[in-house]
């Protein structure tokens, strides 16, 4: 077992809710339980975090255990030096073509914010719906 220090969970939490992920999501991509992210109190197994590498390339797991640092690796893309042009994720022998591009990212999360604008448009429109009736009725 790695020790952790007080504040994992929080930051844990924090990262979530950056990426917006729920604890759900995050549970089913690394393989735990839906209580792992609110049962993390005294340790995380060495397993359990190279998988949180592997999900989350971005996340800096020095931060994410210790606090130091910055949330983000600012060096999770690295650009080849050798002449090739081949772009990888630092450490995990993944081509670039093989992962969605930023633009490809950024379509999906407008796609999704949509999505959930859409949604919300719904209950507004059911809200005032609702607020007519009443208004109607006295």
């Amino acid at each position: 077992m790695i020790e952790q220090q007080e504040g994992v969970r929080e930051r844990l939490i924090a990262f979530l809710k950056f990426k917006h992920i729920n604890k759900s999501q995050f549970a089913a991509a690394v393989g735990v339980s839906n209580s792992f992210v609110m049962n993390i109190r005294r340790g995380m197994s060495p397993e359990k975090i190279q998988k949180i590498k592997e999900v989350y390339p971005d996340l800096n797991i020095d931060w994410l255990i210790t606090g130091a640092g910055e949330m983000i690796n600012t060096g999770a893309i690295n650009q080849s030096v050798d002449g090739s042009n081949n772009t990888a994720y630092a450490g995990h022998n993944m081509s670039i073509e093989s992962t969605p591009s930023a633009l490809e990212m950024a379509l999906n999360e407008i796609a999704e914010q949509r999505k959930l604008t859409a949604k919300a448009q719904e209950q507004v429109d059911r809200l005032l719906n609702i607020v007519e009736r009443v208004n109607g009725l006295q």
